[in-house]
């Protein structure tokens, strides 16, 4: 067995498991690069979660309105406000979704919305995709909404 396919098992098993509740963890994956959302949503679904794709801010929000995934894997920046109108909103909600959140310039600001307790994480572009599964795979997610 090769590392992807060890990757992809273990993975697979995860989100399967999706800690404990039987049923497929769901992921919401926002990009406005449509090459990012389309490789991170294949991927994802190929390996057994459940995986949405959005490529703008308001997009993303509209997804959020209409389902509620486990994780939430949303780019910094990007048009119509970005992960802070994406955060803002959440704050709203009585439950909300695990926030990782990706950036290839914007560390600074990700790293305080981590510190704050708006997001769990962040992941530098460009990432690994084991990087992002051992990410997923540190996420509790049994206190996010069903």
């Amino acid at each position: 067995m090769d590392a992807k396919e060890e990757i992809g098992n273990a993975a697979e098993s995860k989100a399967n498991a999706a800690a404990g509740r039987g049923r497929p963890m769901k992921i919401l994956v926002v990009d406005d690069e449509h090459e990012i959302v389309s490789v991170l949503t294949e991927y994802l679904e190929e390996i057994g979660f459940n995986v949405c794709g959005a490529e703008t801010t308001k997009e993303a929000l509209d997804r959020l309105k209409a389902w509620t995934p486990d994780v939430l894997l949303t780019d910094v920046q990007m048009n119509g406000g970005g992960a802070a109108s994406i955060l803002q909103q959440l704050e709203k909600r009585s439950s909300a979704p695990h926030v990782l959140l990706m950036t290839g310039g914007a560390l600074e600001w990700a790293q305080k919305a981590v510190r704050e307790g708006k997001a769990c994480g962040v992941i530098e572009k460009p990432f690994t995709l084991d990087t992002l599964i051992h990410m997923i795979d540190s996420l509790d997610c049994r206190d996010s909404a069903a």
